[in-house]
């Protein structure tokens, strides 16, 4: 079924998030404690949450990766597909998977 294959990636797309998530902070800021990396699945779209802001949102449908419009709606361009390995690294900002910089997609803020 279409649902459980891009519950199966959204899983993998969050492991990769905290994982790069947690490089960055490590390299760049030792001293501070690592955030919480969250997913929250709505009826559409999944969102994945940093520190209480937006970092990205996965079409449920057909697993594209989005940058925040605003914290409750995506951007409707995707950046990225969850369901291949070039189109999550593509949502970074780069190809190299042995980058250590974190690339924002964009950052929102809970208001």
């Amino acid at each position: 079924m279409v649902i459980n294959y891009i519950k199966e990636y959204t899983e993998k797309y969050l492991d990769l998030v905290k994982l790069r998530y947690e490089t960055y902070m490590k390299t760049a800021f030792p001293s501070l404690n690592i955030g919480k990396v969250e997913m929250v699945k709505g009826r559409k779209y999944t969102k994945i949450i940093i520190e209480n802001a937006v970092h990205s949102f996965i079409d449920n449908t057909n697993g594209n990766i989005l940058k925040p419009n605003s914290y409750k709606a995506p951007h409707k361009t995707p950046r990225g597909n969850i369901t291949t390995e070039n189109g999550q690294l593509e949502s970074f900002g780069s190809n190299n998977p042995k980058n250590n910089g974190y690339y924002w997609i964009k950052y929102l803020h809970r208001g």
